[in-house]
């Protein structure tokens, strides 16, 4: 029996890095794992179109609804929000508490979207739909999503007396083959954490 496994390479549709987890995700797939991705709604259609058969969770549809990609091409550099930061800070809440913590009602919305994707609590034994009863044993995300995934990681929720959200160590981050040799993903999470200015969501 395989793992449930969710690869996130990019929370932006840079393709190069997609491509290359896609190649991946086939080879877990044929080798007997259940493998779905995550991305914006933009990101869908790279997935699509290499395998319809890739489940595709979108997140974050408000922060970047489709087309987000398009509208800040020809300015890269305002492409980036903190919005989405907050949001997986915010999803290790309940509704009553995210609200207390600041998050904003569609900040909520895509925080409890992403708490559905990855919390135990929404498991096989729930009321939930099939779609949402899925949940990730291994979460491989890429270089670009290492802040990211270092949030994820310690996004401990309680659940039946355990802390857990996927797993203590089930995370795998890959690298582009583009990126300096002196660069790692923790440094790569270093520089974004410091150009994170906090600020209450409004």
């Amino acid at each position: 029996m395989g793992n449930n496994i969710l690869f996130w390479p990019d929370v932006y549709k840079e393709q190069g890095h997609w491509l290359p987890a896609l190649k991946w995700a086939k080879d877990l797939k044929e080798a007997g794992h259940d493998v779905h991705f995550m991305g914006i709604a933009d990101c869908e259609e790279i997935v699509k179109n290499f395998d319809p058969s890739f489940t595709y969770h979108t997140v974050f549809p408000h922060t970047y609804p489709l087309g987000y990609t398009d509208m800040v091409r020809s300015n890269p550099s305002n492409r980036w929000k903190p919005d989405h930061i907050w949001v997986l800070a915010y999803a290790r809440f309940t509704h009553v508490g995210r609200a207390e913590a600041g998050a904003n009602p569609y900040m909520s919305q895509e925080a409890e979207e992403i708490r559905m994707l990855f919390h135990s609590k929404y498991g096989k034994d729930s009321d939930y739909s099939e779609e949402q009863k899925w949940k990730p044993e291994l979460l491989i995300s890429g270089y670009f999503t290492a802040l990211e995934t270092l949030i994820l990681k310690y996004h401990h929720i309680k659940d039946d007396g355990h802390f857990k959200y996927v797993g203590e160590d089930n995370y795998i981050i890959s690298t582009t083959f583009f990126t300096s040799p002196h660069t790692v993903p923790s440094c790569e999470s270093k520089g974004e954490f410091k150009g994170f200015y906090p600020r209450r969501a409004i």
